[in-house]
């Protein structure tokens, strides 16, 4: 009687566990590499762009959503975060340059699943999401 509780018992912690997988995986939270273009734009514009980082940081927080990384560039230089900077970094940075729509392909392209956040969109180089794009970033497009 032992040895069949104990079959039971070991059989249904092995379904348990087998169901946790399968739930995790199904419903597994996005993994993006966020590009942030800092080009020069209007302080209005920019707090904008501060306060849709500070959501998609909350939704890493979260995890709801998953930033494998967070780039930021202009056309000047880019810098690499392995981990999300706190939103305060975000907001506080120096906002300088033109927009380079090549160099946010070439990042996009070379980064893969990306989200794009900025003062200006590049509808005509969707390979990830532009803010404008999305509606707020609502959701998250899968590049193929």
């Amino acid at each position: 009687m032992n040895k069949l509780l104990l079959k039971a018992l070991g059989a249904s912690w092995l379904a348990f566990l087998i169901i946790g997988i399968v739930i995790k995986f199904c419903f597994a939270a996005p993994t993006i590499t966020l590009l942030i273009n800092r080009s020069y734009c209007a302080q209005t514009e920019w707090a904008q762009v501060a306060q849709t980082y500070r959501e998609l940081y909350t939704r890493h927080q979260h995890k709801t959503l998953r930033l494998q990384s967070v780039v930021v560039f202009s056309d000047f230089d880019e810098a690499v975060f392995e981990s999300p900077p706190l939103p305060t970094i975000v907001e506080n940075l120096n906002i300088y340059g033109q927009f380079d729509p090549h160099r946010q392909k070439l990042l996009q392209q070379r980064y893969g699943q990306t989200q794009v956040i900025g003062c200006h969109s590049m509808k005509d180089f969707n390979h990830g999401v532009s803010a404008d794009s999305m509606g707020k970033l609502g959701k998250i497009s899968h590049k193929q």
